[in-house]
């Protein structure tokens, strides 16, 4: 094997350890063994070639950044973070990042993680001051919860799959004038998830009010409000649905205007099958309650997800699964399952024919 490179700046060799002011690989590899690393300060680290260690098991490549730049293909077995730094190129971790202090700026670049986040907090993390994303890559299997990489997004998946990617940002989104925090997620391909918690830092509250957080996923072209279970300090946890693509949290209601069709037609055609309310997937806590002229509950479920197909015996004691008799029945829609006093209420006309 060739191996090329060049030492620029002051440099002191030991049997173990290797202490540099610069380290320059213009290009092949260079190898490093035993329980050696590197204490770079004030650093530019440039490099087309590729850092290895000789035993990936026992090394570990310690990168101390103080206001350091990376610059080129630059990748590393594992990587201490001790100081603060940012990036100007792509960067690939192979094994585990640790945190000791500092913060990290990936800026325009990306970051692929081949292990975990290790003590990530609110003073020593890393984020990205534009688009730049953390990215973790990996199989899923149904039922089995899954944390990602440490990298604050964990779900329970509903379906296996052999190849998911998981990245994080720190982008405020924008949706119908609603300003998110400073954190999100995408999953891609999407998901069919059971439960999914979202955990967040107190900086990147991004200014907006805690106590109307709610996890919201991208549906592409509208935004589903996903029903909230609980909820602590930097932490919300939220049954799934399908297809979690993106997601993040959104401090009120998406879309919060309400539009009840006067009726629909489920007879099987693909057109007009469901009831569809405009806006009720802004609310993810929401109710909805059909009944008949007598008063008798057909139908009730929360959060409603636009997907009532005029059948009996959903979130009631009722037998069977019947579709409804063609006529006129009655909803009472709650934005708020737990608020009475926020409500809507008309008619449905049902007709199959």
């Amino acid at each position: 094997m060739r191996y090329r490179y060049m030492i620029i700046g002051l440099l002191f060799l030991y049997s173990l350890d290797t202490f540099s002011q610069g380290f320059y690989v213009k290009e092949g590899v260079a190898t490093v063994g035993g329980s050696s690393y590197f204490i770079l300060h004030d650093t530019h680290l440039e490099s087309d070639g590729e850092f290895r260690s000789k035993d990936l098991s026992q090394v570990i490549l310690r990168w101390q950044m103080i206001e350091g730049v990376v610059v080129g293909n630059v990748g590393f077995q594992n990587l201490i973070l001790d100081g603060s730094g940012f990036f100007e190129s792509d960067l690939t971790v192979l094994g585990d990042i640790r945190f000791r202090s500092g913060i990290l700026d990936i800026g325009t670049y990306n970051l692929s993680l081949g292990g975990i986040l290790l003590n990530e907090r609110e003073d020593s993390y890393i984020f990205s001051s534009s688009t730049g994303r953390i990215y973790f890559e990996g199989a899923v299997s149904s039922s089995v919860r899954l944390d990602p990489g440490n990298l604050g997004l964990d779900f329970t998946p509903t379906e296996s799959v052999s190849q998911v990617s998981i990245s994080r940002g720190n982008m405020e989104l924008y949706s119908e004038g609603n300003r998110s925090v400073l954190r999100n997620y995408q999953v891609s391909p999407a998901l069919a998830m059971s439960t999914l918690s979202f955990k967040y830092f107190d900086h990147e509250e991004n200014g907006l009010d805690a106590n109307g957080f709610a996890v919201w996923n991208n549906k592409g072209s509208y935004w589903q409000g996903l029903k909230r279970i609980s909820s602590s300090d930097g932490l919300l946890l939220s049954e799934g649905g399908s297809s979690i693509g993106e997601v993040t949290i959104y401090s009120t209601s998406v879309n919060s205007e309400v539009v009840f069709p006067s009726g629909f037609t489920p007879n099987g055609d693909g057109v007009n099958d469901y009831y569809v309310i405009g806006g009720a997937l802004s609310y993810p806590n929401s109710r909805l309650v059909v009944f008949d002229s007598s008063g008798n509950i057909l139908y009730d479920v929360s959060p409603y997800q636009n997907d009532w197909d005029g059948r009996t015996g959903q979130g009631v004691d009722l037998e069977g699964d019947q579709l409804l008799e063609d006529g006129t029945y009655f909803y009472i829609f709650y934005k708020d399952a737990t608020q009475s006093n926020d409500v809507d209420k008309g008619f449905i006309e049902l007709k199959t024919q």
